[in-house]
């Protein structure tokens, strides 16, 4: 299969179903996802980076979950090895969002750091203003809503200034929630009522939804029940029809409180199912926590004690994994200090203190970096690759396991087959693969060996020499798609220089 000179996206027919999709994305997400579900499928099998890149930042208006966060690594693949800057930008803002939803913060901090100075060296304001409002709500979930009213008044200013309604809209929602929080009640519904009445000028259904829950979040915190229910009756019914399961599900977890209250326990406990179910469709945790916790307060009311304790552990269940994602793993952290695990980067620092990496670059000195480098970066497999004399193949000299074990090589990527790959790596570019099968440099060695050798996702390392490149190095992911971290790929650099001081 050939890549198409002229893809779709390229086409007049392509900005129209865009502009249809977007005039659905905020009022009926059903019928927007089911031609963004076909749209994809066509970017795949053309290969086609803006095509697909468009799908995936359309869907993640809409779209929730690890099969989300699966795409979004996706198309930042192809951002990257097409070297487009603001779509990066753009990527890694929606990836922070994704993993900020799923309470992987220690992860959504680094993408939105990370979006923060790609969006400056592309000079693009939307993504650094969504990357703001995301730090700003990490600093709110760590219980600093001081600081995070300050990132969100950053994020106004800009978005006042790029006069982005949408945007302002967000950070107006934001900033409420902070501003409640710190006791500043007037402000934080003044800031909700402006953001509510931008989404009715918008025509937004979901947004004004988001707005309507937030006001009648307010009042039920101001115990003014009458009013909180009659705004949060009318943000379930938006969310519903917008089909936004996110704020169906805090809507119904707020309508759940105000009942309980209101000294009926009866109909709190049916919204409060209700809003699980939202929260589980959302892919949102800490939802899901809010509502567990909330139906444990409902069955001890009515009496049902057994199941407000069965309740009330799965909440803490739940709770233990929130947490852990916030933090290093305790036995992790224990092994490092009893020294029966050792870390990745002390097996880094024993290996570059190795005596046979300051020799020559031998067989057995290769072998023991191919089989640390699985260990280190908890891969299958790793490949030494070679440039053949005459520049027009890329020849597998060997290929080990974490045991050290060597297995088949092969087979090699010649010319013309695999020219871009190729040049690719002789530029000194690294090809970080999530998803090889459809990556646009690796996709056709899938087809030729990676899917056969079960080989899902890849780290590729060129080695050069007097800006010449002369071997590379393969870190060889098996199973389904790996989305790389930052941390695996500092350490697959570092694994890359030794093997580079090696030759």
């Amino acid at each position: 299969m050939q890549v198409l000179q002229q893809p779709f996206s390229a086409t007049p027919e392509f900005s129209q179903l865009i502009a249809q999709i977007n005039g659905q994305l905020h009022n009926r997400r059903t019928q927007a996802q089911a031609q963004l579900d076909s749209l994809l499928l066509r970017s795949r099998q053309e290969h086609d980076a803006v095509g697909l890149i468009t799908t995936v930042e359309l869907m993640s208006q809409i779209s929730y979950g690890d099969q989300l966060l699966n795409l979004q690594y996706e198309a930042l693949q192809m951002a990257e090895s097409q070297h487009l800057l603001a779509a990066q930008a753009r990527l890694l803002t929606l990836i922070g969002r994704a993993l900020y939803a799923s309470a992987r913060y220690q992860e959504a901090l680094q993408h939105w750091a990370r979006c923060l100075a790609v969006a400056e060296l592309a000079q693009e304001v939307v993504p650094w203003i969504k990357a703001k409002m995301g730090l700003g709500q990490i600093y709110d979930v760590l219980g600093d809503p001081a600081r995070a009213i300050a990132l969100h008044s950053e994020a106004i200013q800009r978005a006042e200034a790029a006069a982005d309604a949408w945007l302002l809209l967000q950070a107006k929602i934001n900033l409420g929630v902070n501003l409640q929080k710190l006791q500043r009640l007037d402000e934080a519904l003044a800031a909700f009522n402006h953001a509510l009445d931008l989404a009715r000028s918008l025509q937004h259904a979901d947004d004004e939804a988001e707005a309507l829950l937030r006001v009648g979040g307010l009042y039920l915190h101001k115990q003014a029940y009458s009013l909180a229910l009659t705004a949060l009756e009318a943000a379930c019914t938006l969310a519903e029809r917008s089909s936004y399961w996110w704020a169906l599900g805090q809507a119904r977890l707020q309508r759940s409180e105000c009942l309980l209250r209101l000294q009926r326990p009866k109909e709190a406990l049916q919204m409060g199912f209700q809003a699980l179910e939202a929260a589980k469709q959302a892919n949102a945790k800490h939802l899901q926590l809010k509502c567990q916790l909330l139906l444990g307060e409902i069955n001890a009311e009515l009496n049902e004690f057994a199941t407000a304790y069965y309740t009330l552990h799965s909440a803490w269940q739940l709770e233990q994994q929130i947490s852990q994602s916030t933090q290093r793993d305790p036995l992790a952290a224990l092994a490092e200090l009893t020294a029966s695990t050792p870390s990745p980067d002390q097996l880094l620092l024993d290996l570059a203190c190795s005596p046979l990496l300051a020799g020559p670059a031998s067989a057995e000195a290769r072998s023991q970096l191919c089989q640390v480098a699985c260990q280190v970066l908890q891969v299958g497999q790793t490949s030494w690759w070679q440039l053949a004399a005459d520049g027009q193949q890329l020849q597998c000299k060997l290929r080990h396991n974490q045991a050290g074990l060597p297995l088949p090589c092969g087979p090699d990527l010649a010319r013309p087959r695999f020219t871009p790959l190729l040049e690719q790596l002789a530029a000194g570019e690294t090809i970080i693969a999530h998803a090889a099968e459809r990556h646009f440099y690796t996709w056709q060695w899938s087809e030729l060996a990676l899917a056969a050798q079960g080989i899902g996702a890849l780290l590729f390392f060129p080695i050069r020499q007097d800006e010449r490149l002369i071997a590379a190095i393969c870190f060889e992911h098996l199973g389904p798609q790996r989305n790389w971290q930052r941390a695996d790929v500092l350490r697959a650099e570092r694994l890359a220089l030794l093997a580079a001081r090696m030759l």
